[in-house]
């Protein structure tokens, strides 16, 4: 009777840790949990045109353009292809996996990404199809991932311009917890917060007519008609515009008193 001898077992790979990228707030990057110093402003500025290109290809021109705008230096290429050697290295030295950062052809490109706008985004479409109590619990979570401006130490103008979608979607996530809030009957504890807001975004109608709507449910009445005034007179300064809808339905809402309200 012959022996079976069963032929060795080759070693699983090592698993790697996982790798999370961070872009709402200073750019951040952690594996396993420990962060990872991603380089100078040059090589972040480059790891975060990608990002922002969400998997797609950046080519080398664009990337140059991202990162120093109208004027480029004439080593230029020279230097993004020194920043992705570092970042790169970076990724390896922290045991995540250097080729997450793909050559191609025309430039680079990203894989796909643990990105916490990505999580923001999310939270976002799973929250508006959830009851009040869960929609406000997990959107006030979602506010939690914005830790400052988006990409803030990053100077370069084209970036911060396309990083401006982030901060449009902050916005959003604030409105529709906002709301949420409201519907719960939490607007006491709203006038604090939806003040500031209107303070940084004068412009933004939905976010001054929640605002008037919580001091009107706290029986601050005058207050409520006070931030509509305010709010006409900065759109007519500012934009020759009158309010739009949603600020004069509540405006008209408050003046009568309605029960709706």
């Amino acid at each position: 009777m012959h022996e079976i001898i069963a032929a060795p077992v080759a070693p699983a790979a090592a698993t790697r840790p996982d790798t999370w990228f961070g872009i709402l707030g200073p750019l951040m990057v952690t594996i396993g949990g420990r962060p990872v110093h991603m380089g100078g402003p040059r090589a972040q500025a480059t790891l975060a045109a990608l990002l922002l290109a969400e998997g797609r290809i950046v080519a080398m021109e664009r990337l140059i353009d991202q990162v120093w705008g109208d004027d480029p230096p004439s080593s230029a290429r020279n230097q993004v292809m020194i920043a992705v050697c570092a970042l790169r290295k970076a990724l390896r030295t922290g045991g995540g996996d250097p080729d997450l950062i793909e050559t191609v052809p025309s430039g680079y490109r990203i894989r796909a990404v643990d990105l916490d706008a990505h999580q923001a985004e999310a939270n976002l479409d799973q929250a508006r199809q959830a009851p009040p109590a869960r929609r406000a619990a997990l959107l006030q979570e979602t506010l939690g991932l914005w830790r400052g401006q988006v990409l803030a130490g990053i100077s370069s103008q084209p970036l911060r311009a396309v990083a401006g979608r982030w901060e449009e979607l902050r916005l959003s996530v604030l409105e529709d917890w906002a709301e949420a809030e409201l519907a719960l009957g939490r607007h006491r504890e709203l006038v604090g917060v939806l003040g500031v807001a209107v303070a940084e975004h004068p412009l933004r109608e939905r976010i001054r007519a929640q605002l008037m709507l919580a001091f009107h449910r706290s029986g601050r009445q005058a207050d409520a008609l006070r931030v509509y005034r305010r709010g006409r007179a900065v759109l007519v300064e500012e934009l020759g515009l009158e309010p739009g809808h949603v600020l004069r339905t509540m405006h008209t809402a408050i003046l009568r008193d309605e029960p709706a309200l």
